[in-house]
């Protein structure tokens, strides 16, 4: 049980305690005593002092105890009666009858368990007045500190008494923070950093960036098998090794250290891939020189590399990931890329939330190391995102468990365009501004992708417009061919298009004369006229 001590240094969490008389135990203290008479050798042993008894007539037998045993490595009741009395206390203390009696009531001639028990109620005496004294100190900030730090120490000896860890040792002690220490309020909070950003829409240029992939984040790169992930990724790690823009268009602020993890591609393979991006990329002799300091590649086809596995209680670290700690070193990362997830999840992964979520925190240990890095992982979309490819894209467009994508604080999805080429949808950001355009992509040389001009995107916008208006229109008429008399409402449900759309195809093929409208807003299709003006059946 746990209480609040507030004061100038904000609020701690303090083992809740008793009334004081209830810490003592005068009985323990004599049987405590007692052991150490009767076995002297355990006084080498113990972790106790004479401020642990609480009765002042024990604390003087204590330190004379103690004394003796110093003085002759031993300690017997002729000894210690001899003492007492040398030092004028004997008479203070009970006289000689009281310590010939110690030891008739030691138990079992063991002193541990008594022992641990009377200190652990020394502590907590001591920890109660500590906080007593810590929440008195409202006007002195520097005493306050003094006491906070004390009570520190004493819940760390006390969880070691108690077979615990100590909560200064733990892991997370270093997030248990009040808002004030914090400083959250006043000072100004750091400001955010970014592995990518993108141009200003008012200018298309550098002179006012807007973050995009944020650093120390977790995030997905989502798209159906062979649309260009696994290129597009390799172009971001060496446009962030390099400071080039990546895909010919985003922005790189910081270049420094990649490591790009392939799982399904041999060294000969992620050479081949490396040689044809760097080409399409027209990387320079000095850019080529970065390339080679700064970016990490390991190419694991056939290898056993998850990141995660089951020890039969739960989701743990595999030896992969404390390999890539070590190997990380103390040096600045600033982007992880694993291509594709699913050599690096755990068996059940993408069938299970809760397994999800565990790898997903797995992975954001890596944000941890030096530098922050971004840490990215490809994923292959689901199908029915897949049967979808002219729709609007969205996180939840990934294969498997929502665990993978709503634990991610970022995502971006590749889906192929009608006609041909790629587009580009940013997703998921958190940590920055939506940016919700598509962006067209185009094939370079050797597979290698970048944004398209102004000029080009505009075209295949509406070479993609019409094709997906001449789809829907077929749509339309198909469903009037099969079923006359449909409502807008009816043939919203029959062709599953949007209702913007079914709307502005039906207004348009009524005026182009291809269908009529009936009473109550049903539309057929017109007959066609034959050679003497008549209808054909």
């Amino acid at each position: 049980m746990m209480f609040d001590a507030s004061g100038p240094n904000g609020t701690i969490r303090v083992t809740r305690l008793r009334d004081e008389d209830a810490l003592v135990d005068a009985n323990l203290e004599r049987r405590v005593l007692g052991a150490c008479l009767m076995l002297p050798h355990w006084l080498l042993n113990i972790e106790l002092t004479a401020r642990d008894f609480h009765v002042e007539s024990h604390r003087e037998i204590f330190r004379a105890m103690s004394f003796v045993f110093n003085e002759h490595n031993t300690c017997d009741t002729l000894h210690l009666i001899a003492q007492l009395a040398d030092a004028g206390a004997l008479s203070r203390v009970g006289g000689e009858e009281f310590i010939r009696d110690l030891t008739d009531i030691i138990p079992d001639r063991d002193a541990a368990p008594p022992t641990k028990r009377l200190r652990r109620l020394a502590l907590l005496r001591r920890l109660r007045r500590m906080a007593a004294l810590y929440g008195s100190k409202v006007d002195d900030a520097e005493a306050s500190a003094k006491y906070r730090e004390e009570i520190r120490v004493l819940e760390d000896e006390l969880a070691k008494i108690d077979g615990k860890q100590a909560a200064s040792t733990h892991r997370l002690t270093p997030l248990w923070k009040t808002l004030g220490e914090w400083g959250s309020l006043r000072t100004q909070p750091p400001p955010r950093e970014w592995t990518l950003m993108r141009p200003d829409e008012e200018t298309n240029g550098m002179a006012n960036p807007v973050g995009l992939l944020p650093r120390g984040r977790v995030g997905m790169v989502v798209g159906p098998g062979g649309v260009g992930k696994s290129f597009a990724l390799t172009g971001m790690a060496i446009a962030v090794a390099t400071g080039r823009k990546w895909l010919d268009y985003f922005l790189v602020p910081k270049a420094g250290r990649v490591l790009l993890v392939l799982g399904e591609e041999d060294a000969d393979e992620m050479a081949r891939r490396l040689h044809a991006v760097v080409a399409g990329m027209r990387l320079t002799d000095d850019q080529v020189a970065m390339l080679e300091r700064n970016l990490v590649v390991m190419p694991l086809a056939g290898e056993i590399a998850a990141l995660v596995h089951q020890d039969g209680k739960g989701t743990v670290e595999s030896d992969m990931m404390a390999f890539l700690r070590m190997q990380a070193g103390d040096v600045d990362w600033m982007l992880i890329i694993f291509d594709p997830l699913s050599r690096f999840a755990g068996t059940d992964t993408e069938k299970d939330n809760a397994q999800a979520t565990a790898f997903i925190q797995t992975a954001e240990t890596l944000c941890r190391l030096p530098g922050k890095p971004s840490v990215l992982f490809s994923h292959h979309s689901n199908k029915l995102s897949r049967a979808d490819d002219a729709g609007r894209s969205s996180a939840a467009d990934a294969r498997g468990a929502s665990g993978i994508t709503d634990g991610g604080r970022w995502c971006c999805n590749f889906k192929r365009r009608d006609g041909g080429g790629v587009s580009l949808e940013f997703t998921k950001n958190n940590d920055g501004p939506d940016f919700a355009d598509k962006v067209a992509l185009e094939r370079g040389e050797g597979g290698y992708l970048r944004v398209q001009s102004r000029a080009a995107c505009q075209a295949a916008d509406e070479r993609e417009r019409v094709q997906r208006d001449s789809a829907a229109r077929q749509k339309v008429i198909a469903a009037l061919t099969a079923a006359p008399g449909q409502s807008k409402t009816k043939l919203r449900s029959s062709t599953h298009l949007e209702r913007g759309l079914v709307c502005d195809l039906v207004d348009d093929l009524v005026e182009d004369g291809t269908l009529i409208e009936e009473p109550k807003h049903s539309y057929r299709i017109r007959p066609q006229q034959g050679a003497f003006g008549h209808a054909r059946d």
